[in-house]
């Protein structure tokens, strides 16, 4: 395992060790859930939430995601555990502050779900609020998590005892508030994160879904999957010497996971400083400064408002700034922010995510749920488990799995260890199928109710994009993978319509020969495998993609229109358009009809002031200057 200069190891999301560059194409954990290491036997995720089960298990052969980042078809992952006896009646959750609810993490005895006994929903209940922790590769980002979720009481110490002394068996001491976050033993192994995993905690205003998400290039398809279903993101820098210069260099996942957090449609940031007990000398006021000013200019270029980015120094290892203002960095008094609702500040991470505003709710659209994870409980059968990102579901409800047109009914749904007799629009949750088998339904298929708008298949889909990048001038025929919400597929590019003027969207040429990076474009894309995509205008998070290919964000963009489809219609008999009335939206083209706000190509790839990353040769001698000057 690589160590920092300091000496200490790195947290989840180190530097593999030799031979395993990057996992190559392992993609365990993309779409199903793998044997984990937790008390009381093994562990499986049901609602985004850990649920545990009795340790005579049985394990059962599980379908792989539809493509990987490349467009093959990946290894086959790891089997989950199809257990008999499902342990996961939990006491009710308190709408008051004071103390957490009960802890996920306890070796008390549970009783089998029971569907027929439902908890109803309290009116005036918390929200709930989800945040994906983002972050180049050795930040600490699983430790800032786990050790969020210790502090808030998310696990008890019992459980907290059997990390850490797991972890001292292991060699690998400084990572036991990151195996809170990661419970696959190949993440425990390697030390990195592989696949998102969730865990709830509450605040005054909200329960919070910490969702963690991998830094590694290799999976930066499972962060996109993070971030689809996040309202907040963290990003997590870290301040150790040489590691944030390395985060931010050219092909650094800071820069990445910026872009691809805001394109994805998160528009609330937290830029937490990591590791201020590893800087020289430790928690360095001129090194936070510095890298506080570095950053927020790529936070500008990226799209966000700088004056909506709440900035704050932490040591996830020590707990400082998590919970409650930490003596260690006394030099640092506030956090404060200005938005158009007013004004707001803190002094922890705690406080940082209990002031974030909650996104406009589409409850009375139809029902859209991406499916992120599926499962088979021996006791309960399959579940599939997925953000609602618009409508409500409830038991009894006839739905529909697109693309491949499943028609079934949801016999229950478990929210946070709860069965409950509805549940609504950003909400993790894990739905009982009936009549279904684990191979019928995948990770990327789309949820929606059977008799009201259902969810199809793609043939064709008219887009707005930006490329950022690429390898040679983009052509018609060109084949990437396309990832949105949590499908990943090739799509190809069928005809490119119309070049636009990124600032304006005035149409500058029609039906161009090539695309190369800089340019805004119209173009018709047309999905290789089965693909449910939505307008942007309809259904805003299940509109927006991202385009990869070779490990490179390619181009991102949105969905301004499908051939043939009209918009859903909501309970009051009125149009539901998300952003646009349906006699003003682009029927071929999007050109100035689409207003969102794209990070502009030339701007983002341009050196700071004080920070170079032109070329290899100047980062490593700056690098090196800013070493020796702080």
């Amino acid at each position: 395992m690589a160590e920092t200069p300091s000496g200490r190891e790195f947290e989840t999301g180190s530097v593999l060790p030799d031979g395993e560059p990057g996992g190559g194409n392992t993609n365990v954990g993309a779409d199903v859930v793998n044997t984990e290491l937790e008390a009381n036997g093994n562990t499986v995720t049901f609602g985004g939430v850990e649920t545990f089960s009795a340790t005579n298990s049985t394990t059962a052969t599980t379908p792989h995601a539809l493509t990987d980042e490349t467009g093959r078809t990946p290894e086959p992952p790891l089997t989950i555990a199809s257990t008999s006896e499902v342990i996961s009646n939990r006491p009710g959750t308190s709408t008051t502050p004071g103390p957490p609810f009960d802890r996920a993490d306890t070796n008390t005895p549970k009783m089998a779900i029971n569907p027929d006994v439902v908890k109803d929903r309290v009116p005036g209940s918390k929200p709930y609020l989800n945040a994906v922790v983002i972050g180049h590769l050795a930040s600490g980002k699983s430790t800032v998590a786990g050790r969020l979720v210790y502090e808030c009481d998310g696990i008890d110490e019992e459980l907290m005892s059997k990390f850490e002394q797991e972890a001292n068996e292991a060699g690998k001491e400084t990572h036991k508030y990151a195996w809170i976050m990661d419970k696959m033993a190949a993440e425990r192994e390697r030390g990195i994160s592989i696949d998102t995993k969730l865990r709830r905690i509450e605040t005054r205003n909200y329960y919070v879904n910490v969702i963690d998400a991998p830094g590694h290039t290799d999976y930066c398809h499972n962060m996109i999957t993070g971030s689809s279903q996040a309202d907040v993101a963290v990003l997590v820098v870290s301040a150790a010497p040489l590691e944030y210069e390395q985060g931010v260099a050219r092909d650094g996942q800071t820069r990445e996971h910026v872009l691809l957090a805001y394109a994805m449609g998160v528009k609330q940031l937290i830029v937490v400083v990591n590791k201020m007990d590893l800087t020289r000398p430790k928690y360095s006021e001129k090194r936070y400064t510095f890298i506080v000013e570095n950053v927020d200019l790529l936070v500008k270029k990226a799209g966000f408002e700088p004056e909506t980015v709440i900035y704050l120094p932490v040591s996830g290892w020590m707990g400082d700034n998590l919970v409650k203002r930490s003596e260690n960095l006394a030099w640092f008094k506030q956090w404060q922010i200005e938005r158009k609702s007013g004004g707001t500040s803190g002094r922890s991470l705690l406080d940082a995510l209990d002031c974030m505003e909650q996104p406009p709710r589409l409850e009375r659209y139809p029902l859209r749920i991406a499916v992120h994870s599926v499962y088979k409980l021996g006791a309960v059968g399959v579940v599939a488990a997925g953000r609602i990102h618009t409508g409500f579901v409830k038991p009894g409800m006839s739905v529909t799995f697109g693309p491949p047109d499943i028609k079934t009914q949801v016999r229950a749904v478990q929210l946070h260890h709860d069965a409950v007799s509805e549940a609504y629009q950003g909400e993790n949750v894990g739905l009982q199928i009936e009549g279904l088998d684990i191979k019928d339904i995948r990770k990327g298929f789309v949820l929606g109710e059977t008799n009201r708008d259902p969810p199809r298949k793609v043939q064709l889909f008219t887009a707005q994009i930006v490329i950022l990048r690429g390898d040679g001038p983009i052509r018609k025929g060109y084949t990437p993978m396309l990832h949105c919400h949590t499908a990943c597929a090739p799509v190809r590019f069928a005809e490119l319509k119309e070049r636009c003027d990124r600032r304006t969207g005035i149409n500058q040429e029609y039906n161009p020969s090539e695309l190369k990076p800089g340019d805004a474009c119209i173009v018709d894309l047309v999905p290789v495998k089965p693909l449910c995509i939505e307008s942007f205008f309809d259904y805003p998070t299940l509109g927006r993609f991202v385009i990869r290919d070779a490990k490179q964000t390619i181009a991102i963009g949105v969905c301004v229109n499908i051939p043939g489809r009209e918009p859903p219609q909501t309970d009051d008999d009125k149009w539901a358009v998300g952003t646009v009335p349906f006699s003003r939206r682009p029927q071929t083209t999007g050109g100035r009809s689409v207003t969102f706000n794209l990070p502009q190509s030339d701007e983002f790839d341009k050196p700071s002031k004080n920070f170079s990353f032109q070329d290899e040769a100047t980062f490593r001698t700056q690098s090196g200057k800013l070493e020796t000057i702080l």
